[in-house]
């Protein structure tokens, strides 16, 4: 008599037990297709990109090696939109000397507020150069990398550290919200001779 008194108490457990699963994965999905968090904690957590030394890459449409700090690649390159934007590869083969990594890039400013920047360049958390930026036109730059610095598996981690100075809406640019920092359009890495 008492399992026909509870077992509506039992389907109504059930019933909200499912709708709760079922809301999960809705929300999962959903993240998974539309959050940039949900992107950039993957990109953090996955392997590094295996790079062959010598080869071009570029970031207009796909940012291979990107991890935290990136917006979604575009038609124009890899905008980064957060104080220190990373990207980590694995260098094939590995490397015998010091290793130069060679940028195209380009920095966000308003010209008027603020006139120059400055990214300061690390590879496996240590500094290796400052990049120094005077306009916004595309411009070749490198930084060389020690072989101290790279551990036997030949991974290295590039972050590009800058200021934080207001998205081109906050400055009177026009209507985009992002914080802009660097726009990484391709790169590459050769040993040096």
């Amino acid at each position: 008599m008492k399992w026909r008194e509870t077992t509506p108490r039992r389907a109504a457990i059930f019933s909200a037990a499912v709708v709760l699963g079922a809301l999960d994965a809705g929300s999962y999905v959903y993240l998974r297709a539309n959050s940039k968090d949900f992107v950039v904690s993957h990109r953090q957590n996955a392997a590094a990109f295996t790079y062959e030394l010598g080869s071009e890459v570029s970031w207009r449409g796909e940012a291979p090696g990107a991890t935290s700090g990136w917006w979604p690649a575009g038609p124009i390159g890899t905008w980064s939109v957060a104080p220190s934007p990373g990207m980590k590869v694995r260098l094939s083969p590995p490397p015998v000397r010091d290793v130069t990594f060679t940028a195209l890039v380009r920095v966000f400013m308003d010209g008027n507020t603020v006139r120059t920047r400055d990214v300061e360049v690390r590879a496996n958390d240590t500094h290796v150069t400052t990049w120094h930026f005077g306009d916004t036109s595309p411009v070749t730059r490198t930084a060389v990398i020690p072989m101290a610095l790279l551990p036997p598996d030949s991974i290295v981690r590039i972050d590009f550290r800058l200021d934080e100075i207001g998205s081109p809406l906050e400055l009177g640019v026009n209507g985009d919200y992002r914080r802009l920092g660097i726009l990484l359009e391709r790169w590459r890495m050769d040993q040096q001779p």
